[in-house]
């Protein structure tokens, strides 16, 4: 028998092969934008911040990570590439240069040989390949990942130590294949996937690539991170008078209201006055008027997350779309906006606004309208209407709605949705719980 032998352009390693390098690639690395960071900035101190609940997990992913400290902890990792807040041009992180495919699926990244996670071990390749192997396994308990990493990411290609590839699942403009491909990675040298990962890494902090790694853990009273000790990124360009406190500190303050006698005796250097009887009322203190305190109201070009009611559509009721329909029509949104709120906020059309020419702008928000909610509400069975003014259906159910938020403050606005909604027939429930713990509710679709 004759047997042949090929020699093909592939070599094993760890995580997978290794491909060939096109040869007609273009590579970019942008080291022009201007340097945006203030270079009066003072390195050193400790920033102090506050959360109203303490963290479930100090995993990025699987059960209970998606709460609000995740901000935090997704932070201490660096992506490959980050977008410049001025020029909108990509900027370097992890890769100094990247180059696009003629497939218009597929991004070239080249690490920066300098970057380290905070161990000292070096950041490769196989961190990505093995990040994507992670985020499609079942064993992170995270099917929202599964998903995402399964259908949008194709593949992840390593061509040596500091060169890769990563492949959407379909053919995106160079724009879209900026915002998508260059994912974040995890340390392949200190996990290692089992049965039991997410109890084993629920506490267990990981070494990072960013200037920041939890340092002091105090269960139920706050988090710190310090600053990484020559840290790897001090002298490149983008990371320029960036990552100035040495320690930050987060104190878990479960009531803002307590919170802010923190803030104005010192003991927190920001507060977010995004109410508005709280900038507008509360900030009438000596401490603002001497000067020691001042407010800043701002304006970026960024499209902002949609805030309001989200609906669980698993529920029967609310499945129903005639029901939402009414709900819409039964939520006097722009009273609460003019009133409690005082104008400050600008009302939506679409959950999708402030997307440019992606904006489908012949949509337009659902006015209050009780009567036509009520037409709305009889289509999905609910005729009759009960000694509270509330309506039901045959089988003598409440046309009733439990509405779970986090926030005391919010109750006041609340309260307001919930008397106009009556005279649509509608009741709702508020429900206040613990952020943490109504978050998880959310999740769970409870």
């Amino acid at each position: 028998m004759r047997v042949m032998a090929m020699l093909l352009p592939f070599c094993w390693s760890p995580f997978g092969w290794s491909a060939t390098l096109p040869a007609d690639l273009k590579w970019e690395n942008n080291d022009t934008d201007p340097v945006y960071a203030d270079p009066e900035a003072k390195r050193g101190g400790t920033f102090r911040d506050f959360m109203s609940s303490f963290p479930l997990t100090l995993r990025k992913y699987g059960p209970d990570s998606n709460g609000g400290f995740a901000a935090y902890v997704r932070e201490t990792n660096l992506p490959l590439l980050s977008t410049h807040p001025v020029t909108r041009n990509p900027i370097p992180m992890l890769a100094n240069q990247w180059a696009f495919g003629a497939d218009n699926k597929t991004l070239y990244f080249r690490i920066n040989p300098k970057a380290r996670w905070s161990d000292g071990q070096p950041v490769t390749a196989d961190d990505w390949v093995f990040t994507l192997k992670m985020m499609r396994s079942k064993e992170i308990n995270d099917p929202w990942y599964n998903n995402y990493y399964s259908t949008q990411i194709s593949e992840v290609t390593k061509f040596d130590d500091h060169t890769l590839a990563i492949t959407s699942g379909t053919e995106k403009s160079r724009e879209d294949l900026l915002e998508a491909l260059p994912f974040t990675p995890e340390p392949s040298h200190a996990i290692k996937l089992t049965a039991n990962w997410v109890k084993e890494y629920n506490w267990k902090v990981l070494p990072v690539t960013g200037p920041y790694q939890i340092g002091e853990l105090k269960k139920g009273k706050s988090v710190t991170f310090d600053r990484v000790k020559d840290w790897w990124g001090n002298d490149e360009r983008y990371f320029q008078h960036r990552f100035n406190p040495d320690r930050i500190e987060i104190k878990v303050l479960r009531d803002q209201n307590i919170a802010w006698q923190h803030f104005l005796r010192g003991e927190l250097d920001t507060f977010p006055l995004v109410m508005p009887n709280w900038w507008h009322d509360k900030s009438k203190t000596a401490e603002f008027e001497k000067g020691y305190i001042e407010r800043l109201w701002f304006y970026n070009q960024t499209p902002q997350p949609p805030m309001g009611l989200y609906l669980n559509t698993a529920d029967p009721l609310l499945s129903n779309l005639d029901v939402r329909l009414g709900i819409q029509h039964a939520l006097a949104l722009d009273k609460m906006i003019a009133t409690l709120l005082r104008g400050d906020y600008q009302r939506l059309n679409t959950y999708g606004s402030g997307q440019g020419d992606f904006t489908n702008t012949d949509l337009k928000a659902r006015p209050f309208d009780p009567a036509l909610a009520r037409e709305f509400f009889a289509k999905a069975g609910f005729t009759k209407t009960g000694p509270d003014g509330i309506l039901r259906n045959d089988k003598d159910q409440p046309l009733s709605l439990s509405i779970t938020y986090t926030t005391a403050e919010h109750a006041q606005r609340l309260t307001l949705l919930r008397e106009e909604a009556k005279k649509a027939g509608l009741n709702l429930e508020l429900n206040l719980m613990d952020a943490s713990a109504g978050f998880k509710s959310m999740l769970e679709k409870k």
